[in-house]
């Protein structure tokens, strides 16, 4: 067993985790009960190679959901391997299972991905977000609740530069550092003042420096111009991080984060890196996922321990997994196998990921 090395970006799904390498490959690792380690086996704890994408081109990004996983290509295409029971593939079908990779429908100019629950969208080059898969709560924005096995755009949008899905939720971060969101907001997710969804985007009240965002099953937060957090939505674990367990149907800052330079939001928990290369990490910690060596929920961030070389980072549904100064992983929190460190053992201290010899 060697380790996991040239990782060049991480992402974490419900229960698995994938990594794009400078070789142009993709790596996953994790529970494979619907194809979404890409490689046509079972579940790994060490991680496996993605069939066919590195033959496409340089990997830009990948993007894991529950049971699919997603990733875009230097040309603006993307392909997508997994669970496909509402079409969250885009290839036009709904084929239950694809245990490697196929082609999303007519993209060309994708710039960055997402993948929620059960949907997946796309920021493109021209500034407008498509969208794809379940849409029971409005979450692909195109003014209905039909789902779509194929790319639909999302209706009203423009000046977008990135866009990220939550559960049954969609926001995206806007050139004028605004933020819109559309979809289901029974827990304030939208951030606009309400608990009404919408099938189309609806503006985030109050913020207007935002420079980056990550939505996670009910929660929201947004990386802001003065580098502090805010957050907003579902907060019954703390994860807003406001010192509180109250909901909010617009943004509130997270206590005393500062100097923040990445973001990611898990299912009730979210982490940021901060310019020293340290992180932070707050909300639901059943699993161990804020890192601290506790299994104790914390409404304020707290600092993940032994980590300090931390330069990109992915929150799953219970765990989190950083990429450190060397392009090798770290992972801590539930493990179905998602560290990648040959075991399933749950670890609230981060630990690396290994690969599997062929």
């Amino acid at each position: 067993m060697v380790g996991l090395t040239d990782v060049t970006g991480v992402t974490a799904g419900e229960a698995h985790t994938c990594a794009a390498r400078s070789d142009n490959s993709v790596a996953c690792w994790g529970g494979n009960g619907k194809g979404q380690l890409g490689d046509g086996t079972t579940d790994s704890a060490s991680p496996v190679i993605v069939q066919k994408p590195q033959a496409i081109g340089a990997v830009v990004q990948t993007a894991g959901g529950n049971g699919y996983t997603c990733a875009l290509f230097a040309n603006g295409t993307v392909a997508c391997w997994g669970d496909n029971s509402y079409g969250q593939l885009g290839d036009g079908t709904n084929n239950i299972v694809s245990y490697t990779p196929v082609t999303v429908t007519g993209l060309t100019n994708a710039t960055s991905i997402t993948a929620g629950l059960g949907h997946a969208c796309v920021a493109r080059s021209d500034g407008t977000v498509a969208c794809w898969g379940y849409n029971g709560w409005g979450q692909l924005g195109d003014g209905t609740n039909t789902n779509s096995n194929t790319p639909v755009t999302v209706t009203g949008l423009t000046g977008v530069t990135s866009v990220s899905a939550g559960e049954y939720h969609t926001c995206a971060n806007r050139s004028d550092y605004t933020v819109m969101c559309w979809g289901n907001n029974d827990n304030g997710q939208l951030g606009d003042g309400t608990n009404t969804l919408s099938y189309t985007p609806v503006v985030v009240a109050g913020l207007t420096n935002a420079t980056s965002i990550d939505t996670s099953w009910s929660h929201t937060c947004a990386t802001r111009s003065d580098v502090s957090v805010a957050c907003w939505g579902d907060n019954g674990f703390g994860q807003l991080g406001d010192g509180t367990f109250t909901d909010s149907t617009t943004p509130v800052t997270v206590s005393g984060l500062t100097n923040v330079t990445v973001l990611t939001a898990g299912s009730s928990h979210a982490c940021a890196i901060r310019s020293d290369n340290t992180v932070a990490c707050w909300g639901w910690n059943l699993s161990g996922q804020l890192g601290n060596g506790t299994n104790t929920d914390s409404t304020t961030p707290v600092t993940v321990t032994g980590l300090t070389d931390a330069v990109d980072i992915a929150a799953g549904t219970s765990h989190v997994c950083a990429i450190r100064g060397d392009s090798t992983v770290a992972c801590w929190g539930y493990n179905t196998g998602a560290h990648g460190n040959g075991t399933y053992t749950d670890t609230n201290i981060p630990a690396g990921p290994v690969v599997r010899k062929r």
